[in-house]
């Protein structure tokens, strides 16, 4: 008799507050862990220059958005200055399927969504490291 053990990936959360570091933190972790899944997240703003479909973001109408949400396409979604983004769940089942760690860049709400519908899932929040810095940072930015 033969068996073989097939590993499930594991699906993190990464949240933080903008200018929180997260971006970075995320950065360094894909560099160190090429394996590491990455989601691209769904969303209906249009493209910005230079922006790639399903590199930066999978970009959808209104109505396709629309047909998603109406087939549970999403594991999470939410209103975001207008436009609408989402976590899809093929592309992060796919990942978690073949034994990659999956890692989210979204806000707590969406991790907290992510969390009822994937309780195996794990939650990071990231706390900048004073509100000083964290006031420089998006002052730094100048579009926050």
């Amino acid at each position: 008799m033969s068996f073989s053990l097939r590993r499930q990936g594991i699906l993190y959360v990464l949240s933080a507050p903008s200018g929180g570091g997260k971006s970075s933190i995320l950065r360094a972790m894909r560099a160190e862990d090429p394996a590491l899944g990455y989601s691209v997240s769904a969303t209906t703003r249009p493209p910005r220059p230079g922006e790639v479909n399903g590199r930066d973001y999978n970009f959808y109408s209104d109505a396709e958005f629309d047909e998603l949400i109406r087939q549970e396409a999403f594991y999470e979604w939410a209103h975001v200055h207008a436009r609408r983004y989402g976590t899809l769940r093929r592309i992060v089942d796919a990942e978690l399927d073949a034994g990659r760690d999956v890692i989210l860049d979204i806000d707590v709400q969406g991790g907290f969504g992510i969390k009822k519908l994937r309780p195996d899932s794990v939650l990071v929040f990231l706390l900048p490291p004073s509100m000083e810095i964290l006031e420089e940072r998006l002052r730094g930015r100048k579009s926050d």
